[in-house]
């Protein structure tokens, strides 16, 4: 904003063109920092799940996250279902816990399809989406996520190991 107004200062900019400068870097920031938010969002989707399979999948990924990865519902990470593009979103507490599932993701994925539990097989379908590739889903979707995520940054932090089985 100042080196906006330093071209104002000088010329090269008129004082309307200022305040649209201004407004777009305004939200331009509203977008960095929502794109930092959905940083902390991951999404399962199960475009190809038959409708009652589907419903199994919030489970399976759960108990992945429990399971595998350690990570407490409530406290670390939060589901939302969203039958409409056949996703399972995972609100996270914060960027690093994200980053933990998208790197493990693929593995539990891939043991997924090797396993024979009926709890799990669901993932078989699995396709992990992170920010900026979300499937089709409503703003009010995000902003809800976007929330949760914040919300859980607010609760006290457990010790986590970094490492998934």
């Amino acid at each position: 904003s100042d080196a906006i107004r330093a071209l104002v200062l000088e010329d090269v900019l008129d004082s309307g063109c200022l305040e649209a400068a201004e407004r777009y870097l305004a939200e331009e920031a509203d977008r960095l920092q929502e794109a930092k938010k959905d940083a902390a969002i991951c999404e399962f989707r199960f475009s190809g799940v038959e409708k009652r399979a589907f419903f199994t999948a919030s489970i399976a990924v759960s108990e992945v996250l429990m399971t595998q990865f350690q990570l407490q519902e409530g406290v670390e990470f939060k589901l939302k279902v969203v039958p409409a593009s056949n996703s399972v979103f995972i609100a996270c507490r914060g960027e690093e816990i994200a980053s933990m599932i998208k790197t493990g993701a693929e593995a539990a994925i891939e043991r997924a399809r090797r396993s024979s539990s009926q709890d799990i097989s669901v993932l078989n379908e699995a396709e992990l989406r992170t920010a900026g590739s979300f499937a089709d889903v409503s703003e009010a979707t995000l902003q809800s996520l976007r929330k949760e995520s914040e919300l859980l940054l607010s609760k006290e932090p457990r010790a986590l190991s970094s490492k998934s089985k």
